[in-house]
């Protein structure tokens, strides 16, 4: 029998778009409750399979490259000088996610970024722990503590990582977060049939235009640089949502140990954020004392893609200034 963990992470994968996010849901609720109270066991076993099957026989838009001088199972880039940054991407996305933030910042910070496993240029994996590549790639830089950004997904990996090593973290800086044990209503189990049925049909071209209706875009869609930097992106990486169930998160899940974070932390919120967004917001106001929350006018969830100039000025505010 599945645990429901392992339930709750496939689940998580699922809500995934519909929730709020690129891969918004997949995170946070990586044990969420809709996994335990809405499906029975034996769906879910059943989901967990079409995902793990999708993701076997899929390589359709997955890269792979060699990788770089370091043995480790990840593809990262550093450049720049000063204040590390590490820069952690969301949902059927990668590094290049980062690229106005990666230009932008200039070369008075070191700017990291990475591909999480079955992402961009790194490879696909068993089950690991995001958290601990991201340890990993700190220690092969030789970088003592960083500001840690994450967004969606990536927040929540952030997230994560600050609960279990917060003494390598100057501050946590995360827009628009996944949380773990989030749990959503079960009303968008629905509408993520369509992309669990695609991936069983191993129609990677459905999959892909299922996974750009997504809510979360909804804003973005109105912003044609932007929305083509998406596009381009979740095409790239569609099949790393057959990853989600391969996830390890933090326990107890974030949404139980938040008020454990040890670190400052800054919230960043979209002016156009959804309803999902807007709950997990309130309940990091609620649970963390050390933080300050902004908000990004003029954009959606890719707030670092729609508005690039007004998140690096919070990231320079909080990094250099």
């Amino acid at each position: 029998m599945l645990k429901h963990g392992t339930i709750g992470v496939v689940v998580g994968g699922i809500v995934d778009l519909a929730a709020g996010g690129v891969g918004f849901g997949a995170l946070i609720g990586a044990v969420a409750g809709v996994g335990i109270h809405v499906w029975t066991s034996r769906r879910a076993a059943a989901l967990l399979m079409l995902l793990l099957v999708a993701g076997a026989v899929n390589s359709a838009g997955a890269q792979s490259s060699p990788q770089t001088e370091s043995d480790l199972p990840v593809f990262f880039e550093a450049r720049g000088e000063g204040p590390a940054v590490l820069l952690v991407h969301g949902g059927m996305m990668d590094r290049r996610m980062w690229e106005p933030q990666w230009v932008g910042l200039g070369d008075d910070v070191r700017l990291i970024r990475f591909d999480v496993r079955g992402s961009g240029q790194s490879p696909r994996s068993e089950a690991f722990h995001p958290a601990d590549d991201m340890l990993a790639i700190l220690d092969e830089l030789g970088v003592d503590k960083a500001y840690v950004v994450g967004l969606s997904n990536g927040g929540a990996f952030s997230v994560d990582f600050a609960l279990k090593y917060p003494n390598r973290v100057a501050a946590l800086i995360v827009a628009e977060p996944g949380l773990t044990g989030f749990q959503f209503d079960a009303s968008v189990m629905q509408q993520q049939m369509e992309l669990i049925a695609a991936f069983r049909a191993r129609d990677m071209e459905k999959a892909t235009r299922v996974a750009l209706t997504s809510p979360a875009f909804e804003h973005t869609r109105e912003n044609p640089p932007a929305w083509e930097q998406v596009q381009r992106l979740v095409r790239s990486n569609i099949a790393s949502f057959a990853m989600f169930p391969q996830y390890r998160y933090h326990q107890p899940q974030a949404v139980e140990a938040l008020g454990q974070l040890s670190v400052p932390v800054a919230l960043i919120v979209s002016e156009h954020a959804g309803p999902s967004a807007l709950a997990i917001a309130n309940i990091f106001e609620r649970d963390v004392t050390d933080l300050v929350r902004f908000t990004i006018a003029d954009a959606g969830h890719m707030m670092n893609l729609e508005n690039p100039k007004a998140f690096n000025q919070i990231l320079k505010e909080i990094v250099v200034e």
